[in-house]
């Protein structure tokens, strides 16, 4: 059998009541989620500086991926439901399956494609 070492580092954002991390790039940078007292927000850590990313307008954001040119994918809610996102340098791009209830973006790879679910009157369906 063999025996691997690891080191642990924390992931924690300054005042929040939790933090929760889930995806990493090959450069490092984590992104998902933190709650605080003002609600659920995205964050990037890169190297230890912890940026937040919210979607203008959102009830929450949620951070679920993060490819090696840094664009970010994820999911938001506003008064019209929820929906996923892509976040690039400053920049979001809402993304709504026609007809759906909800959708979510949760990968996206080098080449700029996604993939998530949506929820419409006949199911949850996947999508790239």
């Amino acid at each position: 059998m063999t025996i691997h070492s690891f080191s642990y580092a924390t992931i924690s954002v300054k005042n929040a009541l939790y933090t929760d991390a889930t995806a990493i790039n090959n450069g490092g940078e984590v992104v998902r989620l933190y709650y605080d007292a003002t609600g659920l927000h995205g964050f990037i850590d890169i190297k230890g500086a912890y940026t937040t990313i919210d979607m203008p307008g959102a009830s929450y954001t949620l951070l679920l991926a993060v490819n090696n040119f840094g664009k970010i994918a994820g999911e938001y809610s506003d008064t019209k439901g929820s929906h996923g996102f892509i976040y690039d340098a400053g920049h979001y791009i809402s993304i709504n399956q026609p007809a759906a209830s909800s959708t979510q973006v949760i990968g996206l790879n080098d080449n700029g494609q996604v993939v998530g679910y949506y929820i419409n009157t006949t199911g949850q369906h996947g999508f790239i």
